[in-house]
């Protein structure tokens, strides 16, 4: 599989040559609750600066929603994944409205979080994202497909 060459990053901080990508919550879940987990490889790849993650604050709530309700982790578990996470990653505040994913509309916060970011990726394990395969031309991939084009970019 060939993956598109490597474009410029339209902004908020960071080098051209480094790959700026958004994650929905449940990349961002399985990253925090599976360390051996390909997300969790993301996440790594994040802190040590190899790639740039974007998030957002209805991301970050949704992300605490589901570890509380489908994990039941206490919230002091909670604030302090959130902390470590946002030492790395890339914090934008959406400012477009977006309605692409009229089957899933939150959804449509991951596409927000991208735009203002300005990523050139989108990674997820959500199948209505995943239809879509892009969004502005920004590539949606699985965690799998993420690392290859990864790989591919950084060798």
């Amino acid at each position: 599989m060939t993956f598109p060459a490597l474009s410029p990053k339209s902004a908020v901080t960071g080098a051209a040559d480094v790959i700026r990508l958004t994650a929905d919550t449940g990349v961002i879940v399985s990253a925090v609750t599976f360390p051996d987990s390909k997300p969790n490889r993301l996440m790594e790849l994040a802190r040590g600066g190899k790639i740039e993650l974007a998030v957002s604050d209805p991301t970050m709530d949704e992300v605490a929603a589901v570890l509380t309700e489908q994990f039941d982790w206490p919230a002091s578990d909670i604030l302090e994944a959130r902390r470590q996470l946002e030492r790395f990653a890339i914090r934008v505040t959406s400012t477009e409205r977006v309605f692409a994913v009229a089957d899933d509309p939150d959804d449509n916060a991951v596409l927000e979080c991208a735009l203002a970011a300005g990523s050139v990726y989108i990674v997820s394990g959500d199948r209505h994202l995943l239809q879509m395969g892009s969004f502005r031309g920004m590539r949606i991939f699985k965690a799998a497909e993420m690392l290859e084009v990864i790989e591919q970019q950084l060798s």
